[in-house]
């Protein structure tokens, strides 16, 4: 399956997960002046900390607090009442299919959207993370939300409270420290190990020495790639685009790896263009994009599978393409672009997966994608724009 792009027909009930049916203007406006004089729903909105919508049957918006109003940057309720969670903070997954949050794919593995169906389902109190990407005036962003929703029967309606608290600092900070205390520990381990050996076998310097220069290679590497992000995260990240080869790329890429252990390196196979095709691109952050796809293959293959990178000529550009055996849980899968979502199978496809996803498309002007299917393995894509000219 791709998961660039919903190319499966729709199901007859217009839903791959969550009902689709919404409520007439009608019984959304009687429902809002409800609200509007309901005590106890007005007591919520202004004692609940937090962004709180209320919700009718259909999970549709007939009330908001202040503190999400603000937030927003919304002067009334009034553009806000009939829309779904999802849609009322941008989230990229409520385009996904006709009738919008909770009726796509990805909304099956949405905590905002369970949470909602669990307590209408069970008529408790339920709560879950949601892990939300938000594309906002041609912006990727990531947050992460603590959702709480909680039944509220009145006046023959099942209304629901959703509370949402974010918690993307939090989540951050974690995702910073895992990498600290995996990627960079071991590295540095690596580093100690082979400094104590040189002073126990001095006669050994020269080979010694290699591995050293290696790992502090790999080390500076992971360092300048985080460095990136948090730029790129804030808005701070300045780039030059530029008029680059693809073999130009691709070399990088080789030396990118050169440090690697070599059991790593020989499964890594780079199929050269055998014509010069150039791209309109920064050859840092590409660099950043494919060798994240790379890792992330890597970290896939067994000792005797592949990880190929090659390119092709693509109807909107140059595509380039990393590939390995196996296949993706659809669980899996449909997470895969989020900040702080990783299992311990794909550790670091979190972070790894949205930094490629939040560089490629947002500074280098491409469009990133994946299809993983069980008999054609997994191939994660970027497609750029690409140049006529060419060098000689």
């Amino acid at each position: 399956m791709n998961y660039h792009d919903y190319d499966e027909a729709l199901p007859k009930s217009g839903t791959w997960f969550a009902a689709a049916e919404r409520s007439t203007a009608e019984e959304l406006q009687d429902l809002v002046d409800f609200c509007m004089q309901d005590p106890t729903i007005q007591a919520i909105l202004l004692s609940v900390d937090g962004y709180v919508l209320i919700l009718n049957e259909q999970r549709q918006v007939v009330a908001a607090n202040d503190s999400l109003l603000h937030d927003l940057h919304a002067s009334s309720t009034d553009k806000l009442i009939g829309l779904r969670p999802g849609e009322v903070f941008g989230c990229v997954h409520s385009c996904d299919a006709p009738g919008g949050c909770g009726t796509s794919k990805s909304c099956s593995v949405c905590g905002a959207v369970i949470s909602v169906l669990s307590s209408q389902i069970l008529n408790q109190p339920a709560t879950g993370d949601c892990l939300m990407s938000v594309q906002r005036s041609g912006v990727f962003e990531a947050h992460e939300f603590s959702i709480r929703t909680t039944p509220l029967p009145a006046r023959n309606t099942k209304f629901i409270v959703f509370v949402a608290h974010d918690i993307s600092a939090a989540k951050r900070s974690d995702a910073l420290e895992n990498i600290l205390f995996h990627d960079f520990k071991n590295i540095v381990t690596g580093i100690r190990g082979w400094s104590e050996l040189l002073v126990k076998r001095p006669q050994d310097a020269s080979s010694i020495a290699r591995k050293l220069v290696n790992l502090s290679t790999r080390l500076s590497q992971e360092v300048e790639s985080h460095n990136i992000l948090l730029q790129a995260e804030r808005g701070e990240l300045q780039i030059t685009l530029e008029n680059s080869l693809v073999a130009e790329v691709m070399d990088d890429l080789r030396d990118y790896f050169s440090s690697y252990p070599t059991d790593k390196v020989h499964s890594i196979v780079i199929h050269y263009p055998e014509d010069p095709v150039a791209v309109m691109t920064n050859r840092t952050l590409l660099t950043q994009v494919l060798a994240h796809m790379v890792k992330n293959a890597l970290e896939a293959v067994q000792p005797s599978e592949q990880v190929q990178l090659r390119f092709e000529e693509h109807e909107l550009g140059v595509c380039f393409i990393v590939h390995n055996p196996g296949e993706i849980p659809e669980a899996v899968a449909l997470q895969i672009f989020k900040r702080s979502f990783s299992t311990k199978s794909l550790h670091g496809r979190g972070l790894g997966t949205y930094s490629m996803k939040l560089l490629g498309e947002q500074y280098l002007g491409g469009a990133i994608g994946f299809s993983t299917d069980e008999e054609k393995g997994t191939s994660f894509y970027i497609i750029l724009p690409r140049i006529l000219e060419t060098s000689s």
